[in-house]
């Protein structure tokens, strides 16, 4: 990607009208969710400086505050990893956290069961490509009574199949097999690609694909 890159440096020109004089403003192009932090805004910033500690609002269309809370986090991306920031300017893409009640009000919340992620994902593009604008939370498993067994619960075990290259094998192994998942088979090539079928609890695989499982296989996976 290295020949792309400095392609890109080359021939397109950098931003030329930063204003870092005026206060912070930045309109949330995307919502994410983190496990340790909550909620991300995620955008490219208008105006202004922000910094770890900042009192941020958040304004609906109408400019009334719908949110308000204190930065704790400024995260940035290099390659697949996120990269903490003390501070950020005019230009930059960053992921914010620490704004609260700043997504749409319950009356508009839809809670959708029964679904897998591929099939939430096809379901979200169509409605994007509908035009309806989307803050989705992070998938969840469900989980229900076990009607032959008081107190006991029951959830769904997927079939997990990962295709990667073979120095990153036991990175994800050891993960899933921590999320309780169980080897079904090993396959290798000749070509040092391996092929590994576990099954393993939908919250424990929810919880590992949609996070860590890039980092661990550099975008080999």
């Amino acid at each position: 990607m290295a020949p792309l890159f400095n392609l890109i440096l080359t021939h397109i020109l950098p931003p030329i009208d930063l204003d870092h004089m005026h206060p912070f403003s930045m309109l949330t192009v995307q919502i994410e969710s983190d496990l340790y932090v909550g909620m991300l805004y995620v955008s490219h910033i208008h105006s202004g400086i922000l910094c770890v500690g900042n009192v941020l609002w958040a304004l609906d269309a109408e400019g009334q505050m719908v949110g308000k809370g204190k930065v704790k986090k400024i995260l940035m991306r290099k390659g697949l990893e996120r990269i903490k920031k003390d501070a950020a300017g005019a230009g930059e893409i960053v992921s914010v956290a620490g704004v609260k009640n700043a997504g749409p009000p319950p009356s508009e919340l839809l809670k959708l069961c029964r679904c897998g992620v591929l099939h939430l994902g096809v379901l979200l593009e169509m409605l994007r490509k509908e035009g309806f604008k989307l803050a989705v939370g992070l998938p969840k498993a469900v989980i229900i009574p076990d009607p032959d067994v008081e107190g006991r619960m029951l959830e769904p075990i997927e079939e997990c199949t990962v295709l990667i290259r073979e120095e990153y094998v036991g990175a994800v192994v050891q993960k899933l097999t921590i999320r309780k998942g169980e080897m079904v088979s090993y396959e290798t090539d000749e070509e040092g690609w391996v092929k590994v079928v576990m099954d393993i609890p939908a919250r424990g695989l929810i919880g590992y694909i949609v996070g860590e499982f890039g980092n661990d296989v550099h975008g080999q996976g």
